[in-house]
């Protein structure tokens, strides 16, 4: 960083890292209005102490804002993603004027969240830096990095109306996000299945819980559950099962699973199990052949007592 940005006071720091975490926890569970709010406050807060401190000294503001625009991008309303883009112009600003060199700037997160978006090319990247230059030569630099942005307001307005798609890349530091709070990779455990059997497969995530290992699900993350967001389902499932130890399939009834199995095969950390329901011992289950035919262990259950101690054999086995 540079040297006229001075470090958060230590209580602020605390309220920081703490209200950040729990706005990135509802963020996870789907409430990106929410967590829309605690961010704008958050930011606020911040603004009002930064304006108190010496001229010349700054905050360095970027983490927050980036969040607080990705919160109003996962909305998927044309104002708010618009709002949520200038954010992270505001963010990639920050980065501009704050880190040492503007390589690492145009490598931050914000820069390349921007550069995802078809409307904002790479001449506008540059007007900014440009413009950055400029206040970075004079003194003191700006406490607020809109004053950067207004002589540019002609330019930056045209690029963040314009409609945006909402890419996978975009998805994924939620999903990174989701991983690093939910312990190392070994403990992971991935649940996939049919979620017309959501019950069944709810069952299996507080089993995996129980065992004290983690039970990642893609139908916990906001994203697949949104129509809009339909297309990224595959990758997304994908993402998470590579990034799991183990894999629990329930695949008693057929559906877009298959697909995730047919993958799981190719990831050679992964141990991978399919169960399936049965009336009894030795009945065939009625799932498809294909799957039956691939190299898994296979375990049908009658009940929810044997399912329990399938999995419980199956994930503390030596």
């Amino acid at each position: 960083m540079q040297e006229y940005v001075v470090d958060f006071p230590s209580k602020l720091g605390e309220r920081i890292t703490e209200l950040s975490t729990k706005a990135v926890r509802l963020l996870l569970g789907g409430d990106s209005q929410q967590a829309e709010s605690i961010f704008q406050n958050l930011y606020s807060e911040v603004r009002a102490r930064e304006e108190s401190l010496p001229e010349g000294q700054r905050f360095h503001k970027g983490s927050i804002l980036y969040w607080w625009g990705y919160t109003q991008i996962l909305q998927k309303d044309s104002r708010k993603i618009a709002e949520g883009y200038e954010k992270l112009l505001l963010a990639y600003i920050e980065d501009l004027l704050d880190f040492e060199n503007f390589q690492k700037a145009r490598e931050a997160p914000a820069c390349r969240g921007l550069a995802r978006n078809t409307g904002i090319g790479k001449s506008l990247l540059d007007l900014v830096q440009n413009q950055v230059k400029k206040k970075r030569a004079t003194h003191p630099v700006p406490k607020d990095p809109k004053e950067v942005l207004e002589p540019l307001l002609e330019e930056t307005q045209e690029a963040l109306e314009k409609p945006s798609d909402i890419t996978f890349d975009q998805i994924e530091p939620v999903i990174q996000e989701m991983l690093k709070k939910n312990r190392p990779k070994k403990k992971r455990v991935f649940i996939g299945g049919n979620y017309r059997n959501i019950a069944v497969l709810r069952l299996i995530r507080q089993i995996v819980k129980d065992l004290d290992f983690v039970p990642i699900m893609p139908i916990d993350l906001p994203e697949t559950s949104n129509p809009e967001y339909e297309t990224f389902i595959h990758d997304i499932s994908l993402k998470l099962l590579g990034e799991c130890a183990f894999a629990i399939f329930e695949v008693t009834f057929s559906n877009g699973h298959l697909m995730e199995i047919e993958r799981a095969k190719d990831f050679t950390h992964l141990n991978t199990i399919l169960v399936y329901q049965i009336q009894k011992r030795g009945e065939k289950p009625t799932v498809t052949s294909m799957l039956m035919t691939k190299k898994f262990e296979k375990i049908g259950y009658r009940n929810f007592t044997e399912l329990t101690s399938d999995i419980n054999d199956f994930l503390l086995r030596d």
